[in-house]
């Protein structure tokens, strides 16, 4: 190399030799400029600390192909100058055509005809860990010879589109080849303040025109002979409707060449299959366990890097790029621990939502984007909530409900017609799209249907909550949530299989702060006090204590059946107390559950207690519906269990016989329930 470029130098060449090797000569330079720059990243230099060394470790999986593959080029670029040496000057022309042949076996050489441009407004970091396998994808899709390809990244906010984006970019910096331009999209403004930037910095002809439309000028020039190769990457093109609502949306700026590539980072995977199809879109996951726990230790430095704190803490954040680094700056700036951290983000939610909104610094991000991770999923949520409301509204409903396995029978009262299903599967569909929901991909199967459930991500709910409470909808929203899983469970009737369904997210709206019914107390939710009832319930947007009590009492019968007596007895207790609160003492769904309360007391041995309610209900029922009424007659066979389990076989003998004559006249001697009643007393 040494030899050549001082013939190239000194003139000794002739012109057409000259214009053979030169592009050998570069193509040779700008190759092992990367070798070296792949050793530098992953080779362990001495002195370094454990940390280091260990992130350099995993950095250089997967690099070995890429090492192999420099490694081919440059010996077949040495072999040509070699020839050269070796060949009589008035070889020039083959040593033009080998040129030619290295670059139909492998990349398009350099063209001195182009100037080669390196814009990218984003700065570059070393504590970009793992994503091997996707960078790998990128290499395989992207600038390719004479082939024009794109590839979109799509994933969650603070999932890290944009830093693969950059860690791919930064691989062409001293490229010979190909120029990288960047173009920040997540506006029409931004769109095109990039592009006239661009414009401004290659010098295009018009570009300080005001009347030049820069957005087509670029585009001209992307696709003209001028440009050379290229790789543009497309920064946050969120909005469908500004990309692709008309025939003059931004997407049709995007320019076509088979000497260019795109890249583009999305968090709508419905514009990511509109600009690239299907099979060249990335959907970026969190991060694995060990990609994390280098990711921080990147950030906090060894003395931190004890791996039970670092796991609790990527555990904690879903191990979401963004929020790692987020708390890794907090834990920097205030000299804190990760286990102080973690004690104050476990606080509350409150607290969660406090850490996850703080700022900080970081260059790679857009400096116009806002930091926070509670900022960045609220600009996804505000999009969603303009172009598709009914998205919005099944967000905000499912975050009153657990976050795993929500049926899609939480999301909508009825469906009454096609239409009404196609808007569900297209507000579902563009949640999904987002990544802030996930459909299950195995469903329970209901009456020879599957009944569909999804994922809603841990943080997306935490943040979406924050935001209903900050616009004072979320009583609105809890109320809303209530009145519907209370419909679905009295709809699921005894199926063990629906109870299984509904049970943990009748659970969490139970517990939310304005019932606060998950404990082991049994008293009247605040909430209910001064509340006037429109006959048994209260009007629709406030939660209902009438409704409430039967939640309650759905899931006491749960309990019971599951055998899980104590349980049981502390569900059914709730219920009764709240039921005695909005309908009185004497109504019969306080007469009942007190009549449950005493069976599942006496199932535990409680025998004093249940003989007390059992003869209560037997006395109220008989004084409010008399005697032969089927209440009073399971109040007295309650009873008479009573006596038979604690060994007063003569008074639980007289209670049968008045029972079962009274059944006889209530149901008639041969019904099925006067068949039992004889049958379980033996």
């Amino acid at each position: 190399m040494s030899n050549t470029k001082q013939q190239l130098e000194s003139g000794t060449l002739d012109e057409q030799t000259c214009k053979a090797l030169l592009p050998v000569l570069e193509g040779c330079q700008s190759k092992i400029q990367d070798l070296k720059g792949i050793f530098g990243k992953c080779l362990p230099a001495d002195g370094l600390s454990k940390w280091v060394r260990g992130w350099k470790a995993v950095s250089s999986l997967g690099q070995d192909r890429k090492v192999e593959e420099i490694a081919q080029m440059i010996w077949k670029y040495i072999l040509l100058l070699t020839y050269h040496h070796v060949a009589a000057p008035s070889l020039s022309d083959d040593v033009a055509s080998a040129t030619a042949g290295v670059a139909a076996t492998a990349i398009t050489p350099p063209n001195i005809n182009h100037k080669i441009h390196f814009i990218v407004p984003v700065q570059w970091n070393e504590d970009f860990t793992g994503r091997e396998e996707h960078l790998s994808f990128l290499g395989s899709k992207l600038c390719q010879t004479e082939k024009h390809s794109r590839v979109a990244v799509v994933g969650l906010g603070g999932i890290g589109k944009t830093r693969l984006a950059l860690e791919y970019a930064a691989r062409f910096k001293k490229s010979a080849d190909i120029s990288v331009f960047w173009i920040h999209t997540a506006t029409s403004q931004r769109m095109k303040k990039s592009c006239r930037d661009i414009t401004k910095r290659i010098n295009l002809s018009g570009w300080d025109n005001p009347q030049t439309d820069v957005l087509q000028l670029l585009k001209d020039w992307f696709e003209s002979e001028e440009s050379g190769n290229w790789l543009v990457v497309v920064d946050n093109a969120d909005d469908v409707e500004l990309l692709y609502s008309t025939s003059d949306g931004l997407a049709a700026y995007f320019p076509r060449s088979d000497r260019g590539s795109i890249l583009m980072t999305t968090r709508n995977r419905q514009v990511g299959v509109k600009f690239a199809t299907t099979r060249n879109v990335i959907s970026l996951p969190a991060l694995s366990d060990d990609e994390a726990s280098i990711l921080l230790t990147a950030r906090l430095g060894d003395k931190q890097s004890e791996d039970q704190d670092l796991g609790r803490l990527a555990d904690a954040l879903e191990r979401v790029p963004l929020a790692l680094v987020q708390a890794a700056s907090y834990i920097s700036e205030n000299e804190t621990t990760i286990s102080r951290y973690l004690t104050l983000y476990h606080a509350s939610d409150a607290s969660k939502i406090h850490l996850l909104s703080q700022d900080f610094e970081d260059d790679v991000r857009d400096p116009e984007l806002k930091n926070p991770v509670a900022a960045a999923w609220m600009v996804s949520f505000e999009y969603i909530k303009k172009y598709c409301p009914q998205a919005a509204d099944f967000l905000c409903m499912m975050c009153m409900f657990d976050a795993q396995n929500i049926p899609e029978s939480l999301l909508s009262r009825n469906i009454k017609d096609a239409t009404e299903a196609l808007l569900m599967e297209q507000a579902l569909g563009l949640l999904q799209a987002y990544s802030m929901i996930s459909q299950r991909h195995s469903g329970t199967m209901a009456r020879d249907h599957q009944v569909r459930s999804y994922d809603l991500h841990r943080l997306v709910r935490l943040v979406t909550r924050n935001w209903l409470a900050m616009h004072a909808t979320f009583d609105h929203w809890t109320a809303e949530a209530f009145e519907l899983i209370s419909l679905r469970c009295m709809d699921s009737g005894k199926s063990p299989e629906a109870a299984s369904r509904y049970m943990p997210h009748a659970m969490v709206i139970l517990s939310t702060h304005q019932l606060q019914l998950q404990n082991d107390a049994v008293f009247v939710p605040t909430i209910f006090y001064d509340l006037e009832l429109q006959g048994e319930h209260s009007e629709q947007g406030v939660i209902c204590p009438t409704c409430t009590a039967n939640l309650l009492n759905t899931i006491f019968t749960t309990h019971f059946e599951n055998g899980d007596m104590k349980m049981a007895l502390l569900y059914v207790r709730k219920a009764t107390v709240i039921f005695e609160y909005s309908l009185g003492q004497n109504h019969t769904a306080t007469l009942r559950c007190r009549y449950n309360e005493a069976v599942t007391s006496d199932n535990l041995g409680h025998s004093a207690c249940s003989e007390q309610l059992f003869r209560e209900v037997l006395a109220t029922n008989i004084e409010i519906h008399g005697r032969l009424h089927k209440d009073s007659l399971k109040s007295l066979a309650g009873l008479a269990t009573n006596y038979k389990n604690t060994g007063r076989l003569l008074e639980a003998e007289r209670l049968f016989v008045e029972g079962l004559d009274l059944s006889k006249q209530i149901y008639g001697e041969n019904h099925r329930d006067t068949l039992k009643f004889m049958q379980s007393f033996g």
